[in-house]
């Protein structure tokens, strides 16, 4: 007789199984959907890492400064590496170059605020939280941090166009002192040749208080020459030959 075998229960039926999973494929597709779609969410929803770009502010060469000598050698203005570096940093300290850069780069985007007023003050936020930071420690001498050169320090989430605001920061100072040092080169002309004429003018006053002068002594002593030969006449003194 032959044995009839009862189905067991702790089997696992493939079957059917895959029959469950199939009907609820829909079911299974959207709580996938849902997780990535919170996923990504997620990640929007994070702020973007963040970058520290540094850049050094290095004097010009001294070959750079030959070309100053020039203009140097007039003397009433002389353009100096320490004179280039102070103003350039005058510029960065003013912060008109870093919102220059922020809104042509768009690191903040106008869209974002209601109206210009808050723009422009998180523009004013975001280039106030730029650092210059001075020369410490130029030697090594003593423990600790060593910075030879003025450095930018800026803090931003995208790093191409942290580098690119910065490199516009640079061309934006360069001009300004460039600016400036022509302005100053044309006062420093300028009054130089308020001076120089001022000079020539006191030249010529005494050159024509000179001639004046001599004129008045030749005439007095012809005077006194006529008025002594007149004398002599009357005396009967001879002629001398």
């Amino acid at each position: 007789m032959q044995e009839v075998r009862q189905p067991n229960d702790d089997e696992l039926d493939l079957f059917e199984l895959f029959e469950t999973l199939w009907n609820g494929k829909w079911k299974i597709f959207l709580t996938v959907l849902v997780a990535v779609v919170a996923a990504f969410g997620f990640q929007l929803t994070q702020p973007p890492s963040s970058f520290i770009a540094t850049t050094e502010i290095r004097p010009i060469t001294t070959v750079e400064a030959e070309n100053y000598d020039a203009s140097n050698a007039i003397g009433f203005f002389k353009v100096t590496p320490s004179l280039l570096q102070n103003l350039y940093v005058e510029q960065l300290e003013e912060r008109k170059v870093f919102k220059e850069a922020i809104h042509e780069f768009a690191l903040i985007e106008k869209v974002n605020f209601e109206d210009d007023e808050s723009y422009n003050e998180a523009i004013v936020k975001l280039s106030s939280s730029i650092k210059i930071l001075p020369p410490i420690n130029v030697d090594g001498a003593r423990k600790g941090d060593s910075r030879r050169f003025w450095t930018i320090e800026f803090e931003y989430n995208d790093e191409e166009k942290g580098r690119n605001a910065l490199s516009s920061v640079n061309r934006i100072a360069n001009q300004s002192v460039k600016r400036i040092v022509q302005q100053r080169f044309e006062t420093y002309l300028s009054i130089a040749k308020q001076k120089r004429s001022f000079e020539l003018e006191d030249i010529n006053t005494q050159i024509s208080n000179a001639l004046m002068d001599y004129g008045r002594k030749t005439s007095d002593r012809l005077a006194l020459f006529r008025e002594q030969a007149e004398i002599a006449r009357k005396l009967g003194v001879a002629k001398i030959r």
